[in-house]
């Protein structure tokens, strides 16, 4: 008898003996601690490119090109029967058949007023588009400083606010007006209040005034200050509502809301302006973002600096993203809303947006791309994810696993077995084995749902699998257990 028969029978042996018990899927999704915790199956230390729905693993969505047009910024124009982009490039802007030519950054604050974008840079006028041209849009400041400086926007009760991000005040305007003279409103005369005004935004609650009707002010230095009313200039329809020290923003883009809440990325973690206001600084961080909160706070502090942060509800509702800039691209954190789940993308997006229903992002070369589900898609995704560690109360081995993988067109999976903490690259490489698949017609859909023999012997086991493909869902594992 040959070696490889008598493996083959060992084997054959092995796989009557063994019992099949259900490997978890981590649907509860991400969470840094269970890189060395031995915990619930449910978490995952790696869940990159995957997203639970609750039920199996689904690969996150695909790509296509929209437009080869490079630009650095895209703001949607979605005022009129036609939505398109105003699309932003150093030395323009553009939308449609209009230009404008001057210098422009590559992180514009934007607000839609009147049916006009109003959009502010710091590097020039603040600017205004209507639909059909491009305007200057001629604020004048009760102080004498240049409009020039400012670099944020906000549209509050159909009135324009603006703002400098090395001043602690803001600048309002009147009722509607795309024009015209804006009055200072300074901030200091609160007193403890400290830092410069990084963002201004809104919350939804239900006050005097309906729904949407906070004023929302975050500065550098981690204040948050809110007011309720209608008019800045009209002491009885202005109020206080209540200032919380939490933490520094990290970015004036990383902000959003989250259903009836408001979230923002700072320096600790993801802040809920709700709790804030019950809590204050013990509100850091909200109970959603704790399984991810150790990771994002290792990125803000190698990354902060960097431009690209953004936090974007998708329009359909169902997921909210986190843009992280790294050195050599970009990252997100991914919240399933159904699920609660965190998972980690790797979409090449310097910006998001979305236009029509759909939603898009400026590509990292410029690229306008838009997301799309199933296998319509310009380049296969690669999905990573690892299994919790498991403990058994005895050694034991594990003698193969039943995945159910299921793809359209070629699918290629790797599936390691690790059986220590501390196993060295050279093990984990010895104990990969990769299964590759090709569907009979180009685009049909192909199933994994066989013995993989694994062999692996220990008491503790972590799962690693690295899978190739499109629309891929992964809807179980089972192990066979000696």
């Amino acid at each position: 008898m040959s070696r490889s028969q008598a493996a083959a029978m060992e084997r054959a042996r092995s796989q009557r003996l063994a019992s099949e018990v259900p490997w978890p899927l981590p649907l509860r999704g991400l969470l840094d601690q269970a890189k060395t915790s031995e915990m619930s199956g449910a978490m995952s230390p790696v869940l990159e490119n995957w997203q639970s729905n609750g039920m199996a693993l689904q690969m996150r969505d695909g790509f296509q090109v929209k437009s080869d047009e490079s630009a650095q910024q895209r703001i949607p124009f979605e005022i009129g029967n036609d939505p398109q982009y105003i699309n932003i490039f150093p030395n323009r802007v553009e939308c449609a058949d209009h230009s404008y030519f001057r210098t422009f950054p590559a992180d514009v604050s934007y607000a839609s007023i009147s049916s006009n974008i109003v959009f502010a840079d710091g590097t020039g006028p603040v600017m205004r588009y209507d639909g059909e041209s491009f305007y200057t849009a001629n604020f004048s400041t009760d102080t004498g400083k240049s409009v020039n400086t400012f670099n944020g926007v906000f549209s509050h009760h159909d009135r324009i606010y603006l703002w400098d991000d090395q001043e602690l005040a803001f600048y309002y305007g009147d009722i509607g007006a795309v024009m015209g003279p804006v009055v200072r409103f300074p901030l200091d005369r609160l007193g403890n209040v400290t830092g410069k005004v990084t963002a201004i935004t809104s919350m939804t609650i239900n006050a005097a005034h309906g729904m949407n009707d906070i004023l929302v002010i975050l500065t550098s230095t981690g204040m948050m200050i809110l007011y309720e009313g209608l008019d800045p200039g009209d002491v009885n329809d202005w109020r206080l509502l209540g200032r919380v020290k939490v933490a520094a923003p990290v970015s004036k883009f990383a902000i959003a809301s989250f259903g009836s809440d408001l979230w923002f990325l700072t320096t600790r973690g993801i802040v809920s302006a709700r709790d804030s206001l019950a809590k204050g600084a013990l509100a850091l961080t909200t109970s959603v973002g704790k399984p991810i909160s150790d990771l994002l706070l290792e990125d803000v502090k190698t990354s902060k600096a960097l431009r690209g942060w953004q936090m974007h509800p998708r329009e359909d509702g169902s997921q909210f993203l986190i843009n992280v800039p790294i050195l050599d691209g970009f990252k997100q954190y991914v919240l399933d809303v159904d699920a609660q789940a965190w998972s980690t993308s790797n979409y090449p997006a310097s910006w998001w947006h979305d236009l029509n229903g759909d939603t898009d992002f400026t590509h990292q070369d410029g690229r306008n791309c838009t997301l799309s589900e199933g296998g319509d898609i310009d380049e296969d995704v690669t999905a990573t994810f690892y299994t919790s560690w498991i403990r058994l109360p005895r050694h034991s081995e594990i003698s193969y696993l039943i995945p159910t993988i299921i793809g359209q067109g070629e699918m290629s999976i790797s599936i390691t077995v690790l059986t220590d903490h501390d196993q060295t690259e050279g093990d984990i490489i010895q104990a990969t084995q990769t299964v590759n698949m090709k569907p009979d017609n180009p685009g049909n859909q192909v199933a994994l749902n066989e013995v993989i023999g694994v062999n692996a012997a220990g008491r503790v086991f972590q799962a690693r699998f690295v899978v190739t493909g499109r629309n891929v869902s992964f809807e179980s594992l089972l192990a066979g257990l000696v």
